[in-house]
């Protein structure tokens, strides 16, 4: 399996936030997509590579923001990069954040995505 040295992106659902970044730890953190993403952009994605693209329509209208995990901030031996992620959904429904759902995860931006 290939090794991935950049950050991870992670499309979530029903997660919505005021701030435009809002640091959960080191190398963590949500951040809000600047425009929406519509099933135009999916598309696009899937001509670019991305499988099982047409899976996330259902979910668009409540896609406003994505989890950064980066990978120079990952500690070794430790949680790698997509672990601290998911750690930090989890942790998200601990707190109460039941609805939000964790979608896809890509080595772009959801930003880039949205308004291709």
């Amino acid at each position: 399996m290939e090794e991935f040295f950049g950050n991870w992106y992670i499309l979530l659902s029903n997660l919505d936030i005021e701030e435009s970044i809002f640091q959960l730890g080191s190398g963590v953190s949500i951040r809000r997509l600047d425009s929406r993403i519509s099933v135009f952009d999916l598309a696009a994605t899937g001509a670019a590579g991305f499988r099982e693209w047409a899976m996330l329509e259902p979910f668009l209208p409540g896609c406003v923001s994505e989890i950064e995990t980066s990978q120079d901030a990952a500690v070794k031996p430790g949680y790698d990069t997509l672990n601290r992620a998911w750690l930090a959904s989890a942790l998200l429904k601990l707190k109460g954040y039941n609805a939000h759902l964790p979608l896809a995860c890509s080595a772009y931006s959801w930003n880039v995505v949205a308004g291709h």
